[in-house]
């Protein structure tokens, strides 16, 4: 009688570890389940609020069915796209022209030309920071034709924008736009602070001038 309670006791230490094990896995499907359909819901979310246009985001009309910004085709069919979505591809544009070059972007870009032609088909190009800011600036400027109002709500977005635009021309650009945007504004002190921001910067007193010298008045004058 005295060998089966230690029958009993070799039989649950060998299964012990069956237990814990299987338990473990459990656990770990429990916790995969969550994750997969945590990441679902969120995809699901993230679709339903990025703007779209005729079945595709601005994201990918902005990139191309050729997977490049900067191809004639896809800028021709972003402007109508983004002139159909009006404000709702804004905030979408607005990050564009905030994005900043990194050391990462430029060490990409010197690598993917010496890349096979095989591997680059599957990878995005290589696109310099400033680039992407102005192409973002450029259906600003497209925007602001069609619309001159679509440009105010986001005035003093682009504001904070300017001062981190190393490109001339795209930051002339932008100053043209806000200052049409201001002339519009009924808010002084706005406008006012608008140009205090940049009473150091040289681009912008370049900027000025260059504005002052076009300016048939200004011209007459002289």
């Amino acid at each position: 009688m005295e060998r089966f309670p230690k029958v009993i006791m070799e039989i649950q230490e060998t299964q012990a570890p069956t237990i814990g094990h299987s338990r473990r896995i459990r656990y770990l499907m429990a916790i995969s389940t969550i994750l997969i359909f945590s990441l679902f819901a969120y995809l699901s979310i993230r679709s339903k609020s990025i703007p779209s246009f005729k079945g595709r985001t601005v994201d990918e009309w902005f990139w191309g069915n050729e997977g490049h910004p900067g191809r004639a085709r896809t800028n021709q069919e972003a402007e109508i796209a983004f002139n159909a979505m009006g404000t709702n591809c804004m905030p979408y544009l607005i990050e564009k022209a905030r994005g900043t070059e990194t050391r990462l972007n430029r060490w990409y870009c010197k690598l993917h030309p010496n890349l096979p032609d095989a591997l680059r088909k599957w990878i995005r190009p290589a696109i310099p920071a400033t680039y992407t800011q102005m192409l973002a600036v450029t259906y600003f400027c497209d925007l602001e034709r069609h619309d001159p109002r679509i440009i105010d709500p986001f005035t003093s977005q682009l504001v904070e924008i300017a001062p981190t635009i190393t490109n001339n021309n795209t930051r002339s650009a932008v100053f043209s736009l806000v200052e049409k945007s201001l002339g519009r504004s009924q808010d002084k002190i706005q406008s006012i602070n608008f140009f205090l921001s940049f009473s150091d910067d040289s681009n912008f007193r370049l900027w000025l001038k260059a504005m002052t010298e076009e300016d048939p008045k200004n011209r007459a004058r002289g």
